[in-house]
């Protein structure tokens, strides 16, 4: 018989618990690339949705945990334009709501001189007139909803016409909800208040000018957080949050995926000391012995891997279809991070396999034989 054919063979004689360790290993590595995919997706949306908008830095409150829910001076924007290197500030209003059948957007009030409406390319209707309740949808929302231009919606209980449905590249700024500032800021009741303010600098494509542009916001405002659009995610709370998130999933899939393999080739190892007393007396090597057990380990943490990554991809799939998700989740996962996350399960493997492998290399075989 070929040797790396004994390993399997002890594997299928314990089929079921074969396959609960093998499915174990399978969740483990779903649940850690479906999480990454999903942070560096969340990322990508942010970082894309600033860009699309012609962001160069964006502004929040030092003290806000997200995007959505800081609170700052409508005011403040005067002084940051008076800061060498820049050319215009704009303040915005950003917050989660609820439209029919529940459909939850981000709703975003921009005034009306602001380089985003400039920029905001429009499927049909036109951009909303200030002060009145008029909006545009993205084109994500108005697919959802079954909206078009010249529909009436219904935002905070109170009537809205839907007078343009915009179209951009990425998810994210497809699903938004945009109205004029004035008209936000009445609505939510808080006047004279951004949650964020856009920032275009004069020179952006010349990185020391750009750099010590943003060193001189950070130094004139110390209660803001200035951040360039692409590292937008590096210091912002919401995303470290997630990446803790995810290196505690990764931590504890880890442990379990190690505790899975050490739980079954151990019992494999106890079941079979007979077996191996019988190895050991026919002349088979320590080394032998060894590798047959570590075998065992890298044949059902190899299996674990390729149905965890196949899974990961249809759950990704299946996430995407739902509006809900579809709308803020660009999913962003690599070959190479599929290739890591199985690479980290078969060390696993590797790493499970040790101590039973030790275990049955010290068995003595006479006694072996007498269990």
């Amino acid at each position: 018989m070929i040797f790396s054919a004994i390993p399997l063979r002890n594997l299928l004689q314990r089929p079921l618990r074969t396959t609960f360790t093998v499915g174990g290993i399978a969740v483990a590595v779903c649940s850690f690339t479906a999480l990454l995919a999903v942070c560096n997706g969340l990322e990508h949306a942010w970082t894309n949705s600033l860009s699309e908008r012609g962001t160069h830095m964006l502004a929040t409150s030092r003290n806000s945990v997200d995007l959505l829910t800081g609170s700052l001076d409508e005011s403040l924007a005067a002084e940051i334009r008076a800061v060498p290197g820049v050319e215009e500030v704009s303040g915005e209003m950003t917050d989660f709501i609820k439209l029919e059948d529940e459909q939850a957007v981000i709703a975003t009030g921009i005034p009306e001189s602001c380089h985003i409406w400039k920029s905001l390319t429009l499927s049909s209707g036109r951009l909303p007139a200030k002060g009145q309740p008029e909006a545009v949808l993205g084109a994500n929302v108005a697919e959802a909803l079954g909206k078009k231009a010249g529909d009436s919606i219904e935002i905070h209980n109170e009537p809205f016409t839907i007078c343009g449905i915009s179209r951009f590249a990425g998810a994210m700024n497809n699903s938004l909800l945009m109205m004029d500032l004035t008209t936000m800021q009445q609505m939510l009741g808080r006047p004279g208040r951004v949650t964020v303010f856009h920032i275009r600098i004069t020179h952006p494509e010349d990185r020391e000018k750009s750099t010590a542009t943003h060193k001189a916001l950070v130094a004139k405002f110390p209660g803001l957080q200035v951040n360039e659009t692409n590292k937008i995610t590096e210091d912002n709370k919401m995303f470290q949050l997630l990446h803790s998130a995810a290196w505690v999933n990764s931590v504890i899939s880890i442990i379990m995926g190690l505790l899975v393999i050490l739980n079954t080739v151990t019992m494999s190892v106890i079941e079979r000391r007979a077996d191996i007393g019988i190895l050991t007396a026919v002349g088979w090597s320590t080394r032998r012995i060894v590798s047959m057990v570590i075998i065992e380990g890298l044949a059902v943490s190899t299996a674990g891997s390729v149905l965890g990554a196949a899974a990961s991809y249809q759950l990704l799939a299946l996430l995407q279809r739902f509006p809900q998700a579809r709308g803020f989740l660009e999913v962003q996962v690599s070959s190479q991070q599929v290739i890591q996350v199985c690479a980290a399960a078969l060390i696993l493997g590797i790493g499970g396999s040790v101590y039973p492998a030790w275990r049955a290399a010290r068995m003595d075989p006479v006694q072996s034989l007498r269990s």
